[in-house]
């Protein structure tokens, strides 16, 4: 059986190694080939909201156009975790990286304010059914847990005697 420490000794995380690894996600971020990946996304995230915004595309196909964007923003908040990593406190002196962080932190908010609203409107619709029923629907579960509980016990005890 290998040893445990033979896996970390090529990942040297020192002080030292880092700016070895900023160095290289700085040099992959200005690769020409990424740069272009990121301007493909930008001008496909425009044409994804752009066709949003139609009702008809949206009725047609909006879960998957919906799931593109959400893509689409994984893939930049990622370079900006990148961007920051490699750049340390100089990436907040770029003003394009500080606008891209603007713009990233507003569609992360709508997505994230979008989440809590389905949470709330959830927790809301439950509330209303146990207020419809009396509180029957809540009565009807603990009675369904309760007899769990005691089947599970009785299983238990049955188990424990066939073993004496």
């Amino acid at each position: 059986m290998p040893d445990i420490h033979s896996y970390n000794k090529n990942m040297d995380l020192s002080v030292s190694s880092l700016p070895a690894a900023r160095a290289a996600i700085e040099r992959f971020m200005a690769r020409r080939t990424t740069q272009y990946c990121l301007i493909f996304l930008i001008i496909l995230n425009a044409l994804v909201l752009g066709i949003q915004t139609s009702p008809a595309a949206v009725a047609w196909c909006g879960h998957w156009l919906q799931d593109l964007d959400n893509l689409i923003l994984g893939i930049f908040v990622l370079e900006l975790i990148l961007l920051i990593a490699a750049r340390g406190a100089r990436f907040f002196r770029d003003p394009w990286c500080v606008f891209d962080l603007f713009v990233i932190l507003i569609a992360t908010f709508v997505i994230v304010n979008l989440f809590v609203a389905v949470i709330v409107n959830s927790i809301s619709d439950a509330r209303a059914d146990d207020a419809a029923t009396g509180g029957a629907n809540r009565d009807a579960v603990r009675r369904e847990l309760d007899a769990l509980r005691e089947e599970y016990s009785l299983l238990k005890h049955e188990a424990l005697a066939r073993r004496r």
